[in-house]
């Protein structure tokens, strides 16, 4: 089961660490979702969350779209892709500049309209002033 799946399918209640820090535990959770342990995998612990957490289910604004992207796990893989590849890409410029063959057909509003390269050598001159 993944975040999304625990997060909504268990009540949770609040609890004191044994380092005196608060946390979140499910309340009667099932023997198949307790994750594994740490330093023994064999071993199954409860998992616990922090209010953060809980704040992704219980906020006004964030619990309706927690529980939509929960429900529809395509959809947030395609949200969550996308903005994973605009944290990694953001800075590249357009399209015209990216190298392999995983360039996307789409053209992204985000994608800064910079000067297409119109002379050799760009790169080396780059790498060598570094």
């Amino acid at each position: 089961m993944g975040y999304l799946g625990m997060l909504f399918r268990y009540e949770w209640k609040l609890t004191k660490s044994p380092a005196g820090a608060w946390q979140w535990k499910p309340k009667d959770v099932a023997e198949e979702n307790l994750a594994p342990a740490a330093h023994d995998p064999s071993k199954r612990v409860p998992t616990m969350m922090t209010t953060a957490d809980i704040a992704m289910r219980m906020d006004p604004i964030y619990g309706p779209i927690s529980q939509r992207f929960y429900e529809h796990p395509a959809e947030f893989a395609d949200a969550f892709g996308r903005a994973w590849f605009k944290l990694n890409h953001r800075d590249m410029g357009p399209k015209s500049r990216y190298l392999g063959a995983e360039v996307p057909d789409e053209d992204l509003i985000w994608q800064d309209p910079v000067p297409a390269v119109d002379h050799v050598g760009e790169r080396l001159f780059w790498h060598k002033t570094r």
